[in-house]
Parts: structure tokens; C-alpha cells; sequence
């Protein structure tokens, strides 16, 4: 008799939304690391640009660091990754016969409730 752990998938439903939680993950991620880096690269280039083109790329800088404010990639991060990280939990604990259909379930509710929550405090909070 094996001690294999029971390996079991969980229902497509589950996966495709922990599929697109995780690319909205990675993409508010990835946006935030280029606006940021776009914006400290030509701030940088602005303070040792030779005088007649620092204003340009000072005022570049401040456009990408006007849309990191705007567009708050930090926080769309942190919202997805929290429920990203619930709901993984929860499959691994599934797949390996730990938990029921249930508890499933009840991740994939509080993962939608920590995004709900998250969009309702960025409307409230912009």
C-alpha cells in the first residue's frame, strides 16, 4: 500500500480564476516595476543631462511618476496577490485531499472579498 497523497484536480472554475488572478498579479506587478524604473532612469538622466535637455527628461520623469500615482499599480498588486495566494492555498490543500469542495469554496469567496474590498477602498481612497 502506497503513502502517495491522494491527488485530485480541482473544478475548471477554480483554475481559470486562479489563473487570471495571478496574470492580473503579474501584470500590476510588471507595470509598476516599468513605470517606476522608467521614471528613476530619466530622473537620474535629468540631474546629469547637460542643461538644455534636463528639463526634458525631468518632465518625463514626472509624467511616469504622475501615472504611478494615477494608476496605483501597488495597490492592484497587493489586492490580487493576497487573493492569488488565498486561493492557491487552498487548491494545493485540495489537490492533496486535505480540504473538501467546501473549504474550496470559502477561499474563492474571500479571495473575491479581498478584491471587492481593495476596489472599494481605491474608489473611496483615490
Amino acid at each position: 500500500m502506497s503513502s502517495r497523497p491522494i491527488r485530485r484536480r480541482e473544478p475548471k472554475e477554480y483554475t481559470w480564476r486562479h489563473l487570471e488572478w495571478r496574470f492580473w498579479w503579474f501584470f500590476s506587478n510588471s507595470f509598476h516595476m516599468i513605470l517606476g524604473g522608467v521614471a528613476v532612469t530619466f530622473a537620474t538622466m535629468g540631474a546629469i543631462a547637460p542643461e538644455e535637455y534636463n528639463r526634458w527628461f525631468s518632465g518625463i520623469a514626472g509624467i511616469f511618476t504622475a501615472w504611478m500615482g494615477f494608476f496605483k499599480p501597488k495597490k492592484h498588486f497587493m489586492m490580487f496577490s493576497k487573493a492569488w495566494c488565498v486561493l492557491d492555498q487552498a487548491i494545493i490543500r485540495y489537490r492533496n485531499g486535505l480540504i473538501d469542495l467546501t473549504e474550496l469554496d470559502k477561499a474563492l469567496e474571500e479571495g473575491e472579498n479581498i478584491i471587492r474590498k481593495g476596489n472599494e477602498d481605491m474608489i473611496e481612497n483615490p
